[in-house]
């Protein structure tokens, strides 16, 4: 059995910088930001903190579903905004989807604890305890019937399907930051192996709950505030302090190349080869640069895809603009690419950290670099601070073949895809 070419034929985004792909892109390389303070009622006690949120998106527009409009939370929502877009930029919309494959990564509980206290406050007793008893006769009563539901960690796959009726192979992956990118690279083999012709696949994510903002600002990985607020995010700098939080969607539809010219589909490029790898010791011991795991995908996906490094145009990566992870992703690509040097390049700096869809929005940018023949920048970069990586401080024209996309979660876990132009 021969394996199947897999090319991009539609892309759709829901993003801090815009609700569609070509005009997120476009904010991208204008080198405009989403960040903003994080000035909530509910963080004003809190440092200064920064957020990047999804402003003006209409459930109306996105979730045309009254059912899925009062079941989902913002995150899933989103994920039917970006993949409903994806379907139609490749004209397939209206389509019997029947066979169409759904692959997305997720947050593990897409759930605000704040819904509880209510309940909580109605269940102390006069010790100022928490009882069980009260909970039962009072508390939960005020607890919301589709808490559950609303939840889920598969609601954004649930909704895609139900509102689309792709009813093909599935899978909805939970792992942290690399979840959409791991769910990419389903759909890919999915396709590649013949077990389906087409699929949509992305990943969705929102960091901006109190739970969240909580853990990443107790871990140090928030940046502190600057002036301008769209140069708090700092990769690759010796001021560098950390991302703001995001959210989002980003999502990509993939085809075999017999189906895709069969329907005479216009095609943004093609996924070559893919790289996975996982470093469990580092839960138990962190250790500072360490980039074995991510130098294993990134090498994989070159070697699965008979790439030579100085075959490749350009490298997408996180700079998440901490000093482990851009030690990591510096000492990666030393390591795989010795003496060639493609431009690197990433979307965080403007975008701020998307959790799961992280990893996708690369791929998107990628695929828009490729066929737009435009190279985004890597917003607040300093190559003084990144010797031997060749940072990209502005938006350039490119003759992009091929391009290395690469998504870590602290070097634990790790993957890698191989973008290229059509034909290859």
């Amino acid at each position: 059995m021969s394996l199947a070419r897999v090319v991009v034929t539609g892309m759709g985004v829901v993003s801090p910088l815009a609700l569609d792909a070509a005009a997120h892109f476009d904010r991208i390389c204008a080198g405009e930001s989403a960040l903003a303070p994080l000035d909530a009622d509910a963080f004003k006690g809190f440092p200064p903190i920064l957020e990047a949120r999804v402003r003006g998106f209409d459930r109306r527009q996105f979730v045309p579903d009254r059912m899925l409009r009062k079941l989902l939370s913002p995150s899933p929502a989103y994920a039917l905004g970006g993949a409903s877009q994806a379907l139609s930029d490749a004209g397939l919309a209206s389509s019997d989807l029947t066979e169409c494959g759904l692959y997305v990564g997720s947050v593990c509980l897409d759930a605000n604890p704040e819904a509880l206290i209510p309940a909580l406050r109605a269940s102390i007793n006069d010790r100022d305890e928490v009882d069980l008893s009260l909970f039962a006769s009072h508390g939960i009563k005020l607890v919301d019937p589709l808490f559950l539901v609303k939840s889920l960690p598969n609601a954004g796959l649930c909704a895609v399907a139900i509102q689309h009726q792709t009813l093909g192979p599935n899978a909805n992956i939970t792992n942290g930051p690399v979840s959409g990118m791991q769910a990419l690279i389903a759909a890919f083999q999915t396709i590649r192996w013949r077990g389906a012709e087409y699929a949509l696949a992305g990943g969705y994510d929102s960091l901006l709950q109190m739970d969240s903002v909580v853990e990443h600002l107790l871990a140090g990985r928030l940046a502190r505030q600057a002036e301008p607020i769209r140069s708090s995010c700092r990769p690759f700098r010796q001021d560098g302090s950390g991302y703001a939080l995001g959210e989002g969607a980003a999502f990509l539809m993939l085809e075999s190349v017999e189906h895709a010219q069969a329907r005479n589909a216009r095609i943004y490029g093609e996924i070559l080869s893919s790289g996975e790898a996982s470093d469990p010791s580092l839960l138990l011991r962190s250790e500072p640069g360490r980039d074995e795991g991510l130098r294993f995908a990134a090498a994989q996906a070159l070697a699965t895809g008979g790439i030579q490094p100085d075959r490749v145009d350009a490298v997408f990566g996180d700079a998440f603009a901490l000093p482990d992870d851009d030690r990591r992703e510096v000492s990666t690509y030393r390591a795989i690419f010795d003496s060639a040097a493609p431009p690197f390049t990433a979307a965080t700096p403007a975008l701020g950290f998307p959790g799961a869809a992280s990893g996708v929005f690369s791929v998107v940018h990628a695929c828009f670099a490729i066929a737009l023949r435009t190279l985004p920048p890597l917003a607040n970069c300093d190559a003084a601070n990144a010797p031997g990586l060749p940072l990209v401080d502005q938006a350039r024209p490119a003759d992009l073949r091929r391009v290395l996309v690469w998504n870590s979660d602290r070097g634990m876990k790790n993957a890698a895809v191989l973008v290229a132009a059509y034909p290859e």
